[in-house]
C-alpha cells in the first residue's frame, strides 16, 4: 500500500523523537515536567455521590470515587454532564481512557473536552451525551491477574482492568446517571495506551459497544521492538496475544455492527500500525475511518482533534 510505505519513511525517521512518549499521557501545558508512569493514588474516603467541579453557565463535570470489586480498591472518575442534563432523560455514554502515566483528569478537563462538548451540543452538531473518564492506571485495560490491583516491577498495573471498565464502571454509571443502557448508545475510546485498551475491550465485548476510537493507539506489529518489556507483558504467549491484541482480534471478532475511528499524527511512530489495523478491518468490511494528520504523539495533537472525536461518537 503506497500510503503505508510513505508513512513508514516519514515516521520512522522521527521515532527517536517520539520514543518514550509512545505510551505517554497528554501534555499539560501548565506543567513543567512530564510525570513518570505511576500507580493510582492511595484510596481516599468516598465523597458525596455527586460533586460539581464547576458551576454557573460553564461546563459541568463531577468527580466520583467508587469501589471496584474487580480491582479491590477505590477508583477515581470524572463524569461530564451535557447542558440541560436531566435525570428524567436518557443519554448516550462515551467512555474515554487516558494514556500511560496519565490519569482521569486528562480528558476532563485537560483536553478541553467539556467546553468543546458544550459548544457542539448547544449548536446541535452532536446529541447531548454523558462522557466518562476513569482512572485506568498503567494497565492497558486488560485482565492480567485476579488479585488486588498492584504495580509490578516494570511499572505496569496488574489486575482485572477489563472487568473494571466493562463491568464495574459501566454498572456504576448506569445506576447513578441517566444513561441509555443500549449498546447502540454506548461508546468507548482512548489515547495511546488508552487507545489500545479501548480497541481491546470493544473488540472483545462487541455486544456492549457500538463505536470505538483508537486515537494514536499504542499498537505493536510483529517486528516492533519499542517498549519491549510492555509488549512481552501485554501479549505473553501466542494464545494470550491472540485474545488481547487488537490487530489479531480484528481478524476474527464479531465486529459487523461496530463503527471504528482510527487516527494518528503523521510524525507518530504508531501511525503505520493504525494503517495496518485499518487494512485488516476494511478487509472484513467493518465500518472504519482512518485519519493520518499533521502532528506527533502529544497532548497538543489530541486536544486539537477533540471536536473531530465527538463528531464521530455523538453524530
Amino acid at each position: 500500500m503506497n500510503m503505508r510505505k510513505w508513512l513508514c519513511c516519514t515516521i520512522m525517521a522521527s521515532f527517536v523523537l517520539v520514543g518514550a512518549a509512545g505510551c505517554a499521557q497528554p501534555e499539560d501545558n501548565n506543567s513543567g515536567a512530564s510525570p513518570s508512569p505511576i500507580a493510582a493514588a492511595p484510596a481516599q474516603a468516598k465523597p458525596d455521590p455527586v460533586k460539581k467541579k464547576t458551576s454557573g453557565n460553564g461546563p459541568v463535570w463531577n468527580r466520583e470515587v467508587f469501589y471496584s470489586e474487580s480491582l479491590q480498591k477505590e477508583m477515581d472518575v470524572h463524569v461530564y454532564l451535557p447542558p440541560g442534563y436531566s435525570a428524567s432523560e436518557s443519554y448516550p455514554v462515551l467512555y474515554l481512557l487516558h494514556g500511560f502515566g496519565g490519569n482521569y483528569q486528562d480528558w476532563i478537563p485537560h483536553s478541553g473536552l467539556p467546553g468543546v462538548a458544550d459548544k457542539l451540543i448547544r449548536s446541535g452538531k452532536v446529541k447531548p451525551l454523558i462522557v466518562v473518564s476513569p482512572q485506568i492506571d498503567t494497565s492497558f485495560g486488560i485482565n492480567s491477574s485476579s488479585g488486588p490491583a498492584e504495580v509490578n516491577a516494570i511499572g505496569v498495573s496488574e489486575g482485572l482492568y477489563e472487568d473494571y471498565i466493562a463491568q464495574d464502571l459501566r454498572n456504576y454509571i448506569e445506576k447513578n446517571y441517566a444513561a441509555d443502557r443500549s449498546s447502540s448508545s454506548r461508546y468507548i475510546g482512548g489515547i495511546s495506551m488508552g487507545g489500545f485498551a479501548a480497541l481491546h475491550i470493544a473488540f472483545r465485548n462487541p455486544e456492549l459497544y457500538s463505536r470505538v476510537g483508537g486515537h494514536s493507539a499504542s499498537l505493536w506489529l510483529e517486528d516492533s521492538n519499542d517498549f519491549s518489556d510492555q509488549k512481552a507483558w501485554v501479549f505473553g504467549d501466542q494464545i494470550t496475544k491472540r485474545a488481547r491484541d487488537p490487530l489479531e482480534l480484528a481478524e476474527y471478532a464479531d465486529l459487523g455492527a461496530m463503527e471504528v475511528y482510527l487516527d494518528c499524527g503523521n510524525y507518530d511512530a504508531f501511525a503505520p500500525r493504525s494503517v495496518k489495523l485499518y487494512e485488516r478491518l476494511s478487509e472484513r468490511q467493518v465500518s472504519t475511518e482512518l485519519h493520518i494528520q499533521e502532528g506527533g504523539h502529544s497532548g497538543a495533537y489530541w486536544s486539537k482533534h477533540v471536536e473531530d472525536y465527538l463528531l464521530f461518537y455523538a453524530k
